[in-house]
């Protein structure tokens, strides 16, 4: 779970360009199931270095790392702050670039999951843009969403450590500034921002206040007020509680160096958009994609298992390096591509069947229902497909969830 700040903000044509105006609140606080299988899932795609090959063993490493700093308690995903703080600025800023790409995509999946209630989960295909490898002096956010065949939504992401800024900050303005010509030339963009703390994870979700992206919100349920139980907490993550709960608009709270990409800690983005359109960042984008499944396909551990009907190979390690924590981690790579057509329902029978075996084995008598929106609330275990990569979360180390995943 996240707390979720919803923002949407008004532009206008000057001259021959879009302006922004305003960015307002709405909403209220939210609270927004997320799985975290999708906030570590997505830099399975991430673009190596130049040209050189991806390794599974690199990749599962980072993975690895990433899924180390942050914690899920179910109610919660936090950030192990102690072990954060005293870690090299090149591994900080690592696991706050990930992190927030990483939200970026299980907030808008978890959103349109929301929105379409019931029996319905419409499945988000997410495509970061790097794949594409295009220019880098233009301007384009950082993630495309095929919403359906043909219908796109850009997505741009930040993750920071530390509490959530008590007002929209003018960083925030200014990207969102620098986005307009290229969502006005292809398609609605989206914004996150995530901050990652030892108390939770609150994201703001910034969006246009018209047009057909599907984000309208409101998503989740009302925060509720908190109520302290436990006085031996720090006044630290106390404080941060509390005011967690308010949008009333105080000083800004200024960026920190490590949660900045280093191109832009120094320079403000350049305001040209991309000019290649989202169908020629998609295609492009896939050629890349499937090159990359195919380094990860060779360099993967053999597994004598089926997933999906597919065979898959793959790892399961342990998430906590910094204590004798039980979480595990499943990164895997198939032989076949998993449609998008056929991801809503294989993410959904795996989080189902893992689901049951985690109930079973820690005793819930609750009958897993994956038509029951609530029940999303209640998995720890959690679920990530994309295309060929398939990557499980399980923060309890159950030893029958690994039995489990195999056909």
């Amino acid at each position: 779970m996240v707390t979720l700040r919803h923002f949407a903000w008004t532009s206008k044509i000057v001259g021959d360009q879009p302006e922004l105006i305003d960015v307002e609140p709405q909403y209220g606080l939210r609270r927004l199931p997320v799985a975290l299988a999708e906030v570590v899932g997505i830099n399975a795609l991430a673009v190596p270095v130049a040209d050189h090959a991806v390794k599974f063993s690199t990749r599962l490493h980072e993975l690895r790392l990433l899924a180390s700093y942050l914690h899920d308690t179910g109610d919660e995903i936090l950030l192990r702050e102690a072990e954060f703080r005293s870690s090299a600025l090149h591994i900080r800023r690592f696991v706050s670039e990930s992190a927030g790409m990483g939200m970026l995509t299980a907030v808008v999946t978890s959103c349109r999951r929301w929105a379409a209630g019931g029996s319905q989960v419409h499945h988000v295909d997410a495509l970061p843009t790097a794949l594409a490898k295009f220019s880098g002096t233009r301007v384009r956010p950082d993630l495309l969403f095929e919403i359906t065949p043909g219908t796109f939504l850009a997505g741009e992401a930040r993750g920071r450590s530390g509490p959530p800024p008590r007002s929209v900050r003018k960083d925030q303005e200014r990207r969102i500034s620098s986005l307009l010509p290229w969502a006005r030339r292809h398609c609605p963009v989206v914004m996150t921002w995530a901050s990652f703390t030892a108390a939770g994870t609150t994201v703001d979700l910034f969006r246009p206040v018209d047009g057909d992206h599907g984000m309208d919100g409101p998503f989740g349920t009302p925060a509720e007020p908190f109520l302290f139980e436990d006085e031996s907490e720090s006044p630290r993550i106390r404080e941060f509680r509390v005011r967690s709960l308010s949008d009333r608009v105080l000083e800004n709270v200024l960026p920190e160096a490590n949660d900045l990409p280093s191109s832009e800690a120094a320079v403000t983005p350049p305001s040209r958009p991309d000019p290649t359109p989202p169908s020629g960042i998609r295609e492009t984008g896939r050629r890349h994609l499937e090159q990359l499944e195919r380094e990860l396909w060779r360099s993967a551990p053999k597994l004598s298992i089926r997933v999906a009907g597919r065979r898959c190979q793959g790892q399961w390690v342990r998430t906590d390096l910094f204590a004798e924590g039980a979480g595990q981690l499943f990164f895997g790579v198939l032989d076949e591509a998993i449609t998008v057509d056929e991801a809503v329902e294989v993410a959904s029978r795996l989080r189902a069947r893992l689901a049951a075996v985690t109930a079973e084995a820690v005793g819930w008598s609750r009958r897993v229902d994956m038509h029951d929106k609530n029940v999303w609330d209640e998995m720890r275990v959690t679920v990530a497909v994309y295309s060929r990569i398939l990557v499980v979360v399980d923060p309890d180390g159950i030893s029958s969830v690994r039995e489990a995943l195999a056909d």
